[in-house]
């Protein structure tokens, strides 16, 4: 199981889009382990662009990206993908679901990445936390179920491998209120208790009111809350 704890850096991070044109600018950024970090703003001003960034998927970027002592930006892509399987559980605003599969092979869809010895532990935290989250393990596909379970599948995908660093995006979004206080605690839990680092997109006032910290994006520029 990961047990490292990681501190956020960010130093002069800029991401270029067409033409080389800045589509994000982001001097500085630190978030120590066991902080909840809460990004808003309105839609287009560079939130899930950081989030990626923040997890080494984007190509045209500037500056440093540091997790502890791990520069994302300094690192090649099988590097990147490596340090992702083994430290970050990242929650997509459009699910990513295999539609082919059912609940409990999404979830457990780390197994892939693992080492052997972890896969059995991770598809049993699969099932434990599709049970938690409220989701039958039947075998029909995902392709029938409601945004709501996508939603819920998909959150039991970034925990199932117990990650040190999550990064939601919009992770309440699809989810009825109780629904999402439940996984807003959950998410608090593992910062409190375990020291993971949380970073979500949000737009739930409910969620960000839990966050330890939160900054405003807008434009691509960070206009609100403390950076650093």
């Amino acid at each position: 199981m990961a047990n490292e704890i990681f501190d956020l850096r960010v130093r002069n991070l800029e991401v270029l889009g067409t033409r080389d044109r800045s589509i994000l600018s982001v001097p500085r950024l630190e978030a120590p382990a066991g902080c909840a970090l809460g990004i808003h703003g309105p839609s287009g001003a560079g939130k899930s662009t950081l989030l990626f960034a923040l997890a080494g998927l984007l190509g045209q970027t500037k500056g440093q990206v540091l997790w502890g002592p791990t520069d994302l930006n300094r690192q090649s892509e099988r590097q990147r993908s490596r340090f992702r399987a083994a430290n970050i559980g990242m929650i997509f605003q459009d699910f990513l679901l295999f539609d082919e599969l059912g609940p409990v092979d999404n979830a457990a869809l780390q197994t892939l990445f693992a080492p052997h010895a972890r896969r059995p532990g991770i598809r049993r935290m699969a099932r434990d936390l599709l049970t938690s989250l409220g989701i039958e393990q039947d075998s029909r596909s995902v392709a029938s179920f409601s945004g709501g379970e996508r939603q819920r599948v998909a959150v039991a995908r970034a925990l199932a491998h117990d990650p040190m660093i999550v990064l939601a995006d919009e992770p309440t979004a699809s989810l009825h209120r109780a629904a999402a206080d439940a996984l807003t605690d959950d998410l608090i839990s593992r910062v409190e208790d375990r020291g993971c680092s949380l970073i979500v997109v949000s737009h739930d006032d409910r969620l960000l009111d839990r966050m330890d910290r939160v900054i405003s994006l807008e434009h691509g520029t960070v206009t609100g809350g403390i950076a650093a």
